[in-house]
C-alpha cells in the first residue's frame, strides 16, 4: 500500500533524522534509509513496554532474541524439508533480532554504536593476527 509506506515514512521522519545517504526508493514496496545505530536504539527504545521493570526488559529482550535466532534457524531447517527457502521471511526475522539486541543495550544502558565499533576494532584486530599469522 503506497499511502501506508509514505506515512510509515513520515512517521520514521518525525522521530530521526536520516542521514543524507538515506535513499528513498519508492518504486514497488521497497525502501532504503541509512539509519545510524544511536537513532534506530532510541526510535527502537520508543517501542518499549513501558509496563515492564527494568530486569523485565532485559529479560524480554534475552528471550526475544533467542526466540528470533530459532525463528530465523527454523526457515534453514525447512529447506531440508524441501520448502524453498523464503528471503524476504529471513530480513522480516533478522530484523526483529536486530530490535532485540537494540532493546537489550537499552536496558542495559548501552550504546548500540559503540558496542558495533568495539567489534568492528575487535574484527580488525583478528583479521591482523590472521595475516601476521600465515
Amino acid at each position: 500500500d503506497y499511502d501506508g509506506m509514505l506515512g510509515q515514512i513520515e512517521y520514521v521522519r518525525g522521530f530521526a533524522e536520516l542521514s543524507q545517504d538515506a535513499e528513498l526508493a519508492l518504486s514497488g514496496a521497497r525502501v532504503h534509509a541509512a539509519v545510524e545505530a544511536k537513532d534506530y536504539q532510541e526510535l527502537a527504545a520508543r517501542t518499549i513496554n513501558k509496563n515492564l521493570y527494568d530486569y523485565e526488559i532485559e529479560q524480554h529482550a534475552l528471550h526475544g532474541m533467542a526466540s528470533e535466532v530459532g525463528e530465523l534457524h527454523g526457515l534453514y531447517q525447512k529447506s531440508y524439508q524441501g520448502h524453498e527457502f523464503d528471503e524476504e521471511h529471513a530480513k522480516k526475522e533478522l530484523g526483529d533480532l536486530l530490535w532485540f539486541v537494540a532493546e537489550y543495550c537499552t536496558a542495559m544502558n548501552w550504546d548500540l554504536g559503540l558496542i558495533m565499533m568495539k567489534n568492528m576494532w575487535n574484527l580488525h584486530c583478528r583479521h591482523w593476527k590472521l595475516v601476521i599469522l600465515s
